[in-house]
């Protein structure tokens, strides 16, 4: 399984190049004019919130109680698991630490380009790379898509949707989106792999 810091660290070399820099800024500006002061604002700033997260979560686990539920209480403790991955990892780690100590800290797209660049919706200062709230999505749908595979594109199209709706509010670029995704689908990996172990041993 790959590390996901060496993985942070290759994603991280190649946003360094000015032409992946300047994608970035620009894929960003025009999906965050896409729509702009439309219904679209509203949609993205929920998909964008906390609460979103919480209720992602839960009807994660109502759907493997009802539909699955000679593996509900694997896929319960694997999403307990991924969140708390994605949190020890990706929030205290990366962003608490590595993105200083290697000197890859970057402002959010709203941040380093106001005259460019609207925030939309609640703003919180902090780290642009990677994204945490994408690599929170993607631990979850790792697990989803193991669990039922007939979904993977149902999976894709609304990770596309999560993704869409970061850049369009100004709070991650392109790379930052990629980099979470990545390492979002490690953490469910692990978190698929510990489950099973569980099970194995006969704890349920």
């Amino acid at each position: 399984m790959q590390n996901p810091i060496a993985a942070l660290q290759k994603i991280t070399n190649v946003a360094k190049n000015s032409k992946i820099i300047f994608m970035d800024f620009e894929i960003v500006r025009f999906l965050n004019h896409l729509g702009y002061g439309t219904w679209v604002d509203r949609v993205t700033t929920f998909f964008e919130t906390i609460s979103f997260i919480l209720i992602f979560y839960l009807i994660l686990i109502i759907l493997a109680y009802l539909f699955n539920k000679k593996n509900w209480k694997i896929i319960f403790f694997g999403a307990i698991v991924a969140f708390f991955i994605d949190i020890l990892i990706t929030d205290l780690l990366i962003k608490g630490y590595l993105v200083d100590h290697f000197n890859f800290f970057r402002l959010q797209p709203w941040q380093a380009y106001p005259g460019d660049i609207s925030a939309i919706g609640k703003t919180i200062s902090s780290a642009s790379f990677p994204s945490a709230h994408m690599s929170n999505v993607f631990a979850v749908l790792a697990i989803v898509v193991f669990y039922w595979r007939k979904l993977w594109p149902w999976t894709l199209a609304f990770a596309l949707i999560i993704a869409f709706s970061l850049l369009h509010n100004g709070v991650h670029y392109p790379s930052d989106i990629l980099a979470g995704s990545i390492l979002g689908f490690i953490y469910g990996l692990v978190a698929i792999y510990l489950s099973k172990q569980i099970k194995r041993s006969g704890e349920w």
